[in-house]
């Protein structure tokens, strides 16, 4: 995700073994960087239904967007969160 690799993952365990998975913050950034570099809205949404039903990390997200060049885009992420 940019020049930010992921280094916090969640684990589940399960019968087969363990499954890494994104931390909530780390999916919605994955999710914003689609609507960022490639304008897919269906990205846009799915950020957004991850960031109001988890708990994610909005400072490190607004820094992440900052550090992108994406300030403006993560605004309009915001408007839509609060709405």
């Amino acid at each position: 995700m940019g020049d930010q690799p992921v280094h916090d993952v969640a684990q589940k365990q399960l019968a087969t073994g363990t499954l890494r998975l994104l931390t909530p913050t780390d999916c919605v950034k994955d999710r914003l960087s689609a609507w960022f570099h490639w304008n897919d809205r269906q990205s846009l949404e799915q950020a957004v239904m991850v960031a109001t039903t988890q708990v994610v990390d909005m400072v490190d997200l607004r820094k992440w967007a900052q550090n992108e060049g994406k300030s403006e885009a993560f605004r309009d992420f915001r408007r839509l969160i609060d709405d």
